[in-house]
């Protein structure tokens, strides 16, 4: 019986140091097992961080072609009321439209990344190229009952300014596009996911391409090739 007991208290004193000795090599395994994990989530998180500052230089190029066709607003309404003039609606529709798009652009500028500050922006825009079509579709009208409109030196100049802005600007929202298409992958992906809705990184919404009139069906109001 004496036998036994030693024979117990040896197995128990073994099992009792297997188990130490297990504890002891989980200990490193657990270490690095985080330090892995903390240096996956930083790198992560700063590629979180580089992809949506990528989306706000990208919307800063969509911004510089913003101001550069909003240059050419007040020139081509003033221009237009000459032939237009019983018809100021249409000229304060634009002016309107080209204000609340001004606003919502600049609403992107503060948060380029923002998927609500570009779908208000979507909007705005959407409503000034209407605005805009409208007024050079009646335009397009005075100049087939007027032919000096076409005969004018200013005027075929602003539209081919206008067709050409907003042709760079189209160009601008593609790269935004790139931008905000390559960070709404990054967002969505596992395991990244659960670190983007940690920190709150939310995906964000694309610009759409909008032409506020269509060249071809101006053709008569652009400057004529004389060769």
């Amino acid at each position: 019986m004496a036998e036994t007991g030693v024979f117990v208290g040896y197995s128990k004193a073994q099992h009792g140091f297997q188990a130490n000795t297990n504890m002891t090599l989980s200990l490193p395994f657990l270490i690095a097992l985080l330090a892995m994990l903390v240096f996956w989530a930083v790198g992560a998180y700063n590629r979180l961080v580089r992809l949506k500052s990528a989306i706000g230089r990208a919307f800063a190029l969509v911004d510089l072609q913003l101001k550069e066709r909003d240059a050419l607003v007040r020139p081509l309404t003033d221009a237009s009321q000459v032939y237009l003039a019983p018809e100021s609606y249409l000229f304060d529709a634009v002016v309107a439209a080209h204000q609340q798009a001004q606003t919502a652009a600049s609403m992107v500028r503060s948060h380029p990344a923002q998927a609500g500050a570009a779908q208000a922006l979507d909007m705005a825009e959407q409503v000034l190229a209407d605005s805009m079509e409208h007024m050079l579709s009646r335009l397009q009208d005075a100049a087939q009952a007027a032919p000096r409109l076409i005969a004018d030196t200013q005027m075929p100049l602003q539209f081919q300014a206008w067709a050409e802005a907003e042709g760079r600007l189209g160009f601008s929202r593609q790269g935004y596009n790139d931008a905000v298409r390559v960070f709404n992958q990054a967002v969505m992906q596992f395991p990244a996911v659960l670190l983007a809705r940690l920190f709150g990184f939310a995906p964000s919404a694309m610009l759409q391409s909008k032409r506020s009139f269509s060249a071809s069906k101006f053709a008569d109001l652009m400057p004529q090739d004389k060769r």
